[in-house]
């Protein structure tokens, strides 16, 4: 198990120590590539999706493999109108972000990027999520994430439909 270091944007130059292990294998770009790879339940998984959150501001949520995210909810999570809420384009994240597209981690980037963790990936304890290209999986705790990220933790999934109780 590694140690990891990087300042957090919002409170540079402190140093935030998180304990973690890098998986090597094939190339994947889905979280299905990845399951399919690395033979790991999707609900374990976290995918990082990007938001475009106006001006030159961007979200990067990050949700369980089994979850999408809420734009209602991602919106009010980070006091911004919905309207100006805008997916950002799997062609367009590279420019953005230089990672490739699939290779999206929700940590490392400077102040125009916001984190935002959904409930759920704290609640699972360990995950694995991109460590930044298409060849590397991170394995981390969920809360170690969360304070490499410097982000904040929300409902932001869409929620799942209730089930009526049967009788």
């Amino acid at each position: 198990m590694g140690n990891l270091e990087l300042p957090r944007p919002s409170e540079d130059p402190e140093k935030v120590r998180a304990k973690y292990r890098i998986v090597e294998h094939a190339p994947v770009v889905t979280i299905d590539d990845v399951e399919m790879v690395l033979g790991i339940p999707k609900d374990v998984m976290v995918k990082t999706v990007l938001f475009h959150g106006g001006d030159d501001k961007y979200i990067l949520t990050a949700v369980r493999g089994t979850d999408t995210v809420d734009t209602k909810r991602l919106a009010r999570a980070v006091n911004i109108p919905r309207r100006q809420l805008k997916l950002v384009a799997s062609d367009e994240v590279k420019a953005i972000t230089g990672l490739p597209f699939g290779s999206l981690r929700p940590f490392g980037f400077d102040d125009r990027f916001t984190v935002v963790i959904d409930n759920a990936v704290i609640y699972t304890g360990t995950v694995f999520c991109s460590a930044g290209k298409p060849t590397e999986t991170m394995i981390i705790p969920s809360q170690d994430l969360l304070a490499l990220s410097g982000g904040k933790q929300a409902a932001i999934r869409v929620r799942e439909p209730s089930k009526k109780r049967e009788e």
